[in-house]
Parts: C-alpha cells; sequence; structure tokens
C-alpha cells in the first residue's frame, strides 16, 4: 500500500458530476470532462507541481450528493478567466463499491468537510483507502447499460447531445433572475441553478425548461434538493419538521422566508416539489 500511495498526491479534489457526463465518460472509455463555475486557481497550482504522481478526483452524483461514488485521474485542469470556470479532463473513472460519505473526508486543514456542503469544489487530503480501487479493471460497456443514470428517457445519444444543457440552464436564470430568488444573494459564486423537479426525475423537456428552476443560494438549494424546505402557493417557506431550531440557525433558514417573482409556470412545477415534501416525515 505504501508504494502504492506513493504515486499519488497527498492531495486530492472533492467535486460533483451531472449524470449525463459520467454516462459521456463511460461511452469513452472512463475518460471525461466536467465544467465548475469556480476557478479551481489551488487545484490548478497543485496539478502543475505534481512532479510525476498522480492526482485523484472524488466524485459525487450532482442530483442526489449522497457521497463520493466514482474516483477517477485527473488529466488536465485548464482555467477560463474569460468565462469564469474551470474545464477538468479525467481519465479512469471508476465507480466505487461502496459510497464513501462526505462525512469521512478530511479538509487539508484537518477539519471534515461539513455534510450540508454541496459546492463549490473542496481541497482534500487523499483517502487513500479508496486507492485499490483504482486498480480494478471497470467494464464500462456493463455499467453503461445497467447504470441507473442512463435508464429510462434519457438515451446514450442524448447523454452527450445534453452535455451543456444545465450550463445554459444556469446561465438562463442568472439572465433572468440574477439573485437567490429566498435570500436576494447576487454572488453568482454562491448561486446555485437548481431543478425544482430534479434532474434524475425531470423529462429532458423539463430539464431544460428554464420555468422548472430556481436560482438559490448554495444552502437554501440543498434544503430544497433535499426536500427539507419547499414552498407555499403564495411563495411563503415550508420547513420540515425534521430540521430543529439549531439546524434552521445553521443553514440560515426561518419560518419568515419568502420566493418571490415566481411565475404562474414555476408553481405548477413547485406543486410536485411540494407533494414529495409533504410525503416526507
Amino acid at each position: 500500500m505504501k508504494k502504492d500511495k506513493d504515486n499519488y498526491s497527498p492531495n486530492a479534489v472533492y467535486t460533483i458530476i451531472p449524470q449525463q457526463d459520467v454516462g459521456d465518460a463511460y461511452v469513452n472509455n472512463g475518460a471525461g470532462t466536467l465544467t465548475e463555475g469556480k476557478l479551481w486557481k489551488t487545484a490548478k497550482n497543485d496539478f502543475d507541481n505534481l512532479d510525476g504522481k498522480q492526482m485523484v478526483l472524488l466524485l459525487a452524483d450532482a442530483s442526489s450528493i449522497k457521497g463520493v461514488e466514482w474516483i477517477a485521474i485527473i488529466k488536465d485542469i485548464k482555467i477560463d478567466k474569460v468565462n469564469s470556470r474551470t474545464i477538468v479532463s479525467f481519465t479512469k473513472l471508476t465507480k466505487l463499491e461502496k459510497i464513501f460519505t462526505t462525512s469521512r473526508i478530511t479538509l487539508r486543514n484537518g477539519n471534515k468537510l461539513s455534510p450540508f456542503h454541496i459546492r463549490p469544489y473542496v481541497l482534500c487530503k487523499l483517502p487513500t483507502s479508496l486507492l485499490p480501487q483504482l486498480h480494478r479493471v471497470p467494464d464500462y460497456a456493463n455499467d453503461l447499460a445497467n447504470s441507473s443514470h442512463i435508464k429510462e428517457t434519457t438515451s446514450k445519444q442524448s447523454i452527450v447531445e445534453s452535455r451543456t444543457t444545465q450550463s445554459t440552464f444556469r446561465k438562463n436564470l442568472i439572465k433572468k433572475y440574477k439573485k437567490c430568488a429566498v435570500t436576494g444573494c447576487t454572488n453568482q459564486a454562491l448561486l446555485i441553478a437548481s431543478h425544482i423537479v430534479r434532474w434524475a426525475d425531470a423529462t429532458d423537456a423539463e430539464r431544460q425548461d428554464i420555468a422548472n428552476g430556481l436560482l438559490l443560494a448554495v444552502t437554501i438549494d440543498y434544503l430544497f434538493d433535499s426536500h427539507l424546505i419547499s414552498f407555499d402557493k403564495n411563495g411563503k417557506i415550508l420547513i420540515s419538521k425534521s430540521l430543529t431550531a439549531k439546524d434552521r440557525r445553521i443553514m440560515g433558514v426561518e419560518t419568515g422566508m419568502k420566493a418571490t417573482g415566481l411565475s404562474v409556470e414555476q408553481h405548477n412545477y413547485l406543486s410536485k416539489h411540494r407533494a414529495i415534501f409533504n410525503k416526507l416525515p
């Protein structure tokens, strides 16, 4: 293990990956790219100074964020300052045998990653216990055929064609609304283009429909995507009883909050979100 460990940088990067990018990588034998709406300056500096070692990428499913589901080797990191984004190329995408929960990720300062952290990317220490799985020979054809990320209405071809859908969706939401519908936050680095009907559950048309979206601050987005909050017919926030007073304080939500500027079409989508919220404890 020690000899294997020496081949890798002690630093790694944790981020999330859209489902369609996973499918694209499966089609391309584990090689793919992902785009982050943030400049990975420190990670880029680390990558440029690897001195022959490899850097591991830890990936969570953007539609559920249950924990690290895949690992890969970073092939290149390109920073696009004009569009304030980072393009990461990776190889050897490998699905973990078991989800590696985010609470087990150690930040470079020695602290554990907060379970509420979803974006932007995280600089962390390499979980060396995952390295043996990188040496497995993945069966990408089988993964592609059986992956839940590629089943149902989304075909393999549509996955490849829709790689830029989420990026366009975000740009359109920012252009139209410019701020978080709940908090009023205008810092784009802290804003998430949240699908009301989740990407995983939406049709191809719904995934691109701007009415199926809310521009939300990162903490609000996490709670909304987890159905821990929703909004009533008047836009007033609904908060799950499972959130304690301390949880609410930490996450910055309170009963007086309201989502403003909602269209009739957005309210129609919200009724579906609310139906799920009402079923949860």
